[in-house]
């Protein structure tokens, strides 16, 4: 068994994967409200007992038993980048890849926990080129995060990013912008047979959108967010007015798509991606992967995060909800790789 678990902005969702059949099975899956403050934001005990609480209580009501778990980081909390060596070898990577590190990181060194990927050997440049995947994040965020763990007699096996997870859920090397639309951030990656090129954050997502139904129509947070839900960005509801409220946030996003793609094929001279992927909460609302794919003139759709799973019950139940479950799932899956 394998235990994927991912602690978001506004709720806590696990995934419980065996893999010791023909296919990974979905063994149990659930999700738990959290609105307290964010793990990055925490500096007393006190809060993160209080998350660890909220973990017990999760596995409690979807009965695991697995006391290992694989955890993710948010995106815009880690440091992703994607670096151009000359043509070296793994070695000659491994240590140059720290002096870079160096350079890049928003703090020092000594103080991050970090690893890298050699993504891309590109014979052909002129002169040749090595592409490496750096990940980094504050080590005392990580430390954080397996305290809380700590709490419950769990021990933490693998720590990654959300977007690698997303990735891995879908397998088969993908390719494409995969984008992640929560409750405080939407999260952008530019991908290419599995590998990411790029990524960056940015603050318009879930919540940006029910402020803007409450500032446009004049309600609480609360009833926004009801509408939101309800009526998202269908315009033959109530004549539009809450669409109306919600295309120029979608707008600033899928703008922030446009550049990241456009990024990519100036810095890495890569094929301009075809087709968007999103998940993530937010990605439910009603009629937005249609308006976005309208925006973006591109395919979108959502991501399946158990379309490597054999049929069952559990996921049958979850199907409809499935995009909510896609960090989770790639982490639970991580041993199956």
């Amino acid at each position: 068994m394998a235990l994927g678990i991912d602690i978001g902005t506004s709720s806590i969702k696990l995934v419980e994967v065996d893999s010791s059949g023909k296919s990974p099975s979905l063994m149990a899956a659930g999700a738990i409200p959290f609105v307290g403050i964010p793990i990055s934001e925490t500096s007393d005990k006190a809060s993160l007992v209080e998350i660890s609480n909220l973990i017990k209580k999760l596995i409690a009501q979807t009965k695991v038993e697995t006391t290992t778990v694989n955890i993710s980081i948010p995106e815009n909390k880690a440091f992703t980048r994607a670096i151009k060596f000359p043509m070296l070898t793994d070695a000659e990577v491994a240590q140059a890849i720290k002096w870079e590190a160096e350079q890049y990181l928003p703090y020092p060194i000594d103080e991050a926990v970090y690893q890298h990927k050699i993504i891309k050997k590109n014979e052909r440049a002129v002169p040749p080129e090595t592409t490496v995947l750096l990940v980094a994040v504050a080590e005392a965020l990580a430390e954080k995060y397996m305290e809380i763990f700590s709490y419950l007699g769990m021990e933490v096996t693998f720590v990654e990013t959300e977007m690698s997870a997303i990735i891995r859920s879908v397998g088969d090397n993908p390719g494409g912008v995969f984008v992640n639309l929560g409750a405080a951030t939407c999260d952008i990656s530019i991908v290419s047979e599995g590998n990411i090129f790029l990524t960056r954050s940015i603050k318009n997502a879930g919540i940006t959108l029910t402020r803007a139904i409450s500032q446009g129509l004049g309600l609480d947070l609360s009833r926004a967010e009801e509408y939101k839900k309800a009526y998202g960005f269908e315009k033959s509801f109530l004549e539009g007015r809450v669409a109306k409220t919600l295309v120029p946030i979608l707008t600033l996003m899928m703008d922030e798509i446009k550049k990241a793609i456009q990024f990519y094929r100036d810095d890495f001279e890569g094929e301009s991606p075809t087709s968007v992927f999103m998940t993530g909460g937010t990605s439910l609302t009603r009629g937005i992967i249609p308006l976005a794919a309208e925006l973006l003139n591109m395919e979108v759709s959502l991501v399946d995060p158990f379309v490597r799973l054999a049929d069952s019950e559990v996921k049958k139940t979850l199907s409809a909800y499935k995009a909510v479950y896609s960090v989770a799932c790639g982490l639970a899956l991580y041993e199956n790789d």
